[in-house]
């Protein structure tokens, strides 16, 4: 019989100020001989910039937006730590991703373009971003 790795809501950490770290949140499009895609690019507070792949067709929905005269439309945009919680209601784990509210209150999940080398890489920063801190406190 396999087991199956269930973790319990006290094993789960979910980083509640990853979106301390972030400098920007900006969609980018790329072009190429296909045609044209976008991004989003999350620029950090060192500079680094790692980019999430709008499959969602935000990009899109923005555009219409303002192609109807709409203003602010993007309520909210953030670099977010959530529970990954299955069918059945068990936590298994977390994930990062960019969450947008729009101004119609519609909710976007943007995850990384390469999720387990950005998850990999926004820990090293989330540590050392923690490090500054500590020693800025000090100062």
């Amino acid at each position: 019989m396999e087991e199956k790795s269930i973790k319990t809501e006290k094993e789960v950490v979910v980083r509640e100020d990853l979106n301390d770290m972030v400098r920007s949140i900006n969609f980018r499009t790329i072009s190429n001989r296909f045609g044209e895609r976008h991004v989003v690019d999350v620029t950090l507070y060192n500079g680094k910039v790692l980019e999430f792949k709008d499959d969602k067709k935000l990009f899109e929905i923005c555009m219409s937006f303002k192609d109807i005269g709409e203003t602010d439309f993007i309520k909210s945009k953030k670099l977010v730590e959530e529970l990954n919680v299955n069918e059945d209601g068990e936590i298994m784990g977390t994930y990062i991703c960019v969450r947008y509210e729009l101004c119609d209150s519609t909710k976007v999940v943007l995850f990384a373009t390469d999720s387990f080398s950005t998850r990999k890489i926004l820990d090293n920063y989330y540590k050392h971003y923690k490090e500054l801190k500590k020693t800025d406190l000090k100062k």
